[in-house]
């Protein structure tokens, strides 16, 4: 089973060599040559990244013929980015890494293999850990009114609503970081959803996927050490998954649900704004005021 590894980059100059490298070292062992591909995609970087993956290919003569690199003249998005990637992808498994990480260890024989044997299995999580070597919880279970409010609590972690199994298992969803997919069921589902630019579009990917009668597993077959927010803020980051969650649940649940996650939503962005207030946490005020402005 070819491999098509899809990294879409953003102002990502300062990582991209350290996941180029990574690659470079760890996939070789696990697959034959001829059977992967790596499709680098940019996303506009307004930074020298482009120049440094040119200035990287042209130095690394052995991986010709391996490399696509393009580049676009606008940011897309996450979503539509990828989409773009996989495209020109001739692998039957895509696997997507976020552009601020690097491969610690990697078995993608053993991947490749649970694909092939398991035809149900159409996306999986692989390990991602922190810069201290923590794993990050990376797999987690669809939000119900329960789960949701103890997400807008900040209780998400204390009740295991997102983890980090230690081996095999059916999951809902896994994060997007580091996911291996399908071809053929990513092109049955065309892809990430494009109404989301950054954030919640993996989680979308993965329910669409257990509603056409599919899987998604985690599995711990490789481990790659992720920075985190590489291309994007926390407020970025926060702005965006409140849209994305609106837009998710409009897309996939009752009217009800969708008021409920909006006055949810709301009331910890409200919580939030008036104790950062009164602690002079001006960043928090900020970023929250934004991501209560999302909300329609």
């Amino acid at each position: 089973m070819p491999i098509s590894f899809l990294i879409l980059t953003y102002n990502s100059s300062s990582y991209i060599y350290s996941l180029l490298d990574s690659l470079s070292d760890k996939v070789g062992n696990s697959i034959r040559k001829g059977e992967y591909e790596i499709i680098i995609f940019d996303n506009a970087s307004s930074d020298d990244t482009t120049d440094k993956i040119s200035k990287y290919l042209k130095d690394r003569k052995e991986w010709d013929g391996h490399i696509q690199f393009v580049k676009n003249s606008q940011n897309l998005g996450y979503a539509k980015g990828i989409n773009m990637a996989a495209k020109k992808a001739k692998g039957d498994l895509l696997v997507v890494i976020n552009p601020d990480a690097e491969l610690i260890e990697a078995d993608f024989g053993l991947l490749i293999d649970s694909f092939e044997q398991d035809k149900k299995m159409a996306a999986a999580g692989l390990r991602l850990v922190n810069l201290q070597g923590k794993n990050e919880k990376t797999a987690g279970k669809f939000y119900n009114p329960l789960t949701f409010l103890l997400f807008s609590l900040g209780l998400e972690n204390l009740f295991n609503i997102r983890f980090a199994p230690e081996e095999l298992m059916t999951v809902d969803y896994v994060s997007g970081g580091f996911i291996a997919i399908r071809k053929e069921t990513f092109e049955q589902l065309k892809g990430y959803d494009e109404d989301y630019f950054m954030y919640v579009e993996d989680m979308d990917l993965c329910y669409r996927i257990k509603k056409m009668g599919m899987k998604t597993v985690y599995m711990p077959s490789a481990i790659i050490r992720h920075a985190g927010q590489g291309s994007s803020s926390r407020e970025f980051a926060i702005v965006n998954i409140y849209r994305g969650l609106q837009i998710f649940y409009t897309k996939h649940s009752s009217l009800m649900m969708q008021q409920y996650v909006k006055n949810l939503l709301s009331l910890k962005a409200a919580l939030i704004i008036f104790i950062s207030t009164a602690l002079g946490k001006r960043d928090l005020v900020s970023v929250y005021s934004h991501a209560l402005k999302t909300i329609v």
